[in-house]
C-alpha cells in the first residue's frame, strides 16, 4: 500500500481516539499536550496513524492539532511553513518506526 492510499485512521475500530471529543487534540497548555502525547502513545494504531499523517502534513492539510502524539505545525510562525511541515513529518516517521518496533517486541 502506498502513502497515497493508506487508510484514514478513523476506519480502525480499535483506535484509542474512537469516541473522543476532537477538542482533546487541540490542547491549550503544556499539561494538556502531555496528556495527548501519552494518550496517543498507548494507541494500538499509532504506527498507522503516524504513517497516514505524513503525506497529509506535508501537503498542508494538517495544522495546529496533535496527530499520533505529534503536534502539527501552526499556520503562522517565524519558521517557513514548509520547514515546519517537514519537521512534523520527520517526527511522525520516528513515531511510526518506534510504534512498529514496540509492537514487534511485544509480540515476541
Amino acid at each position: 500500500m502506498t502513502a497515497l492510499n493508506l487508510p484514514d485512521p478513523v476506519t480502525f475500530s480499535d483506535r484509542s481516539c474512537r469516541g473522543v471529543d476532537q477538542e482533546f487534540f487541540f490542547p491549550s497548555n503544556a499539561e494538556q499536550k502531555r496528556m495527548v502525547r501519552r494518550f496517543c502513545g498507548g494507541c494500538p494504531r499509532l504506527a498507522e496513524c503516524a504513517d497516514w499523517a505524513i503525506p497529509e502534513v506535508l501537503a498542508g492539510r494538517l495544522a495546529e492539532s496533535f496527530v499520533a502524539g505529534v503536534q502539527m505545525p501552526q499556520l503562522y510562525g517565524k519558521t517557513p511553513r514548509q520547514k515546519r511541515r517537514e519537521n512534523a513529518a520527520v517526527e511522525l516517521t520516528e513515531v511510526a518506526a518506534a510504534a512498529r518496533d514496540a509492537h514487534v517486541e511485544g509480540a515476541a
